[in-house]
């Protein structure tokens, strides 16, 4: 059987959760499970600086957000690694300039498999591939999913 392993963090890259919101995602998931939805494991994770929430292999793309045009990998890359202090995490000071013109930052691409930056997540690993809209009851919080 599969497994997927859902993270869910605030949209903002740099606040971390507010008193509660960690509380929230969980509870829900508690919810949710009453639907047979069986979460082998939830755990916080909270960082001191800004971490790349990645989905693993089911990155494919990376676009701007503007103009939809590919970012290449490798410019991503340099400028994530030049973005990156082990100790600090991400400044997100970086910026990436796309073919339309646009300086753009880390945070603000289009990462198809969604993917984003944050202090902050909530990890959720599930053995079955449900549905989350009962997630969009909370506009505060992104997602990334990843297959493992």
């Amino acid at each position: 059987m599969s497994e997927s392993v859902f993270k869910f963090y605030p949209l903002e890259p740099t606040r971390g959760f507010l008193p509660g919101e960690a509380d929230t995602i969980i509870s829900a998931f508690s919810d949710a499970n009453d639907l047979s939805i069986a979460a082998d494991s939830i755990r916080v994770h909270d960082h001191c600086g800004v971490q790349f929430i990645d989905c693993g292999s089911s990155l494919e793309r990376i676009a701007c957000p503007l103009c939809g045009a590919a970012i290449p990998m490798t410019h991503w890359q340099s400028a994530m690694d030049a973005d990156f202090d082990t100790s600090a995490g991400f400044a997100l000071a970086s910026f990436i300039q796309c073919d339309c013109g646009r300086q753009l930052p880390l945070h603000g691409l289009r990462y198809d498999a969604h993917c984003g930056f944050s202090r902050s997540w909530v990890s959720v690993v599930v053995h079955s591939h449900f549905w989350l809209g009962w997630m969009l009851q909370y506009p505060w919080i992104g997602h990334v999913e990843a297959h493992v």
